[in-house]
């Protein structure tokens, strides 16, 4: 269509995730008039005129209100699900279809790249590149670099602050992402990964600061083991 409507005004929108351009890298390009923008989180007021719109004048208090502005993180999807959810339920869950949709992205991540978010997924939404190669299997190791960053292509993982001496951190997109792949892990592996950890931590890691008057890095607690 737009090869052979040059002389029509027509606006063509495709919204897809990010995996589109890793099936096909050149979708788009080489068009004449063609661009591509990454749509970044809402703002909280943004989120906050997004929630009011959805609620179409129901009145919200002030705690749920808050509840659904920082668990979605500026995913409009996630707003509306949770909506829908307190709609249904009366009150404010992670809907199942958001958990769903986490992870059938992660599904379509290769083996080695599903591997190396699940055990960053031990430290917590943020972690840091040593940690991940001292959890990831041994035939993984060399490649963990690679992999950060393909993740960070993918718009999983960001760049972030390191908390502990030396090399790289990153910390997860949204925390729910975090959450799915590590759920993901078997209880018995988890178990084992959050022994490996804390050893890595005793042995390696010296902090840069302590928390330095902001929130602390959030460790992953050992959960539903």
């Amino acid at each position: 269509m737009a090869d052979r409507s040059r002389t029509a005004p027509i606006l063509l929108l495709c919204v897809p995730r990010p995996e589109l351009l890793n099936d096909r890298p050149a979708w788009g390009g080489g068009k004449m008039n063609a661009t591509s923008v990454l749509l970044e989180p809402l703002a909280a007021a943004d989120t906050e005129l997004l929630l009011d719109n959805l609620l179409d004048g129901a009145e919200l208090d002030g705690e749920t209100r808050r509840r659904i502005v920082d668990g979605a993180q500026g995913n409009p999807l996630f707003v509306e699900e949770m909506v829908a959810m307190m709609r249904e339920d009366g009150d404010v869950v992670v809907s199942p279809t958001i958990h769903a949709l986490l992870q059938a992205r992660l599904v379509r991540l290769g083996a080695q790249e599903r591997s190396v978010i699940e055990r960053a997924a031990v430290e917590g939404e943020i972690f840091h590149a040593a940690a991940v190669t001292e959890l990831a299997r041994e035939h993984v190791r060399a490649d963990v670099p690679k992999h950060l960053l393909a993740l960070v292509r993918k718009e999983l993982i960001r760049p972030s602050e390191a908390t502990v001496v030396g090399g790289d951190a990153f910390r997860f997109r949204h925390l729910l992402i975090r959450d799915t792949a590590y759920d993901s892990l078997p209880k018995r592996e988890r178990a084992e990964l959050h022994k490996r950890f804390a050893r890595w931590m005793d042995e390696h890691a010296s902090l840069v600061e302590r928390y330095g008057g902001a929130s602390p890095s959030p460790i992953a607690p050992i959960r539903g083991l």
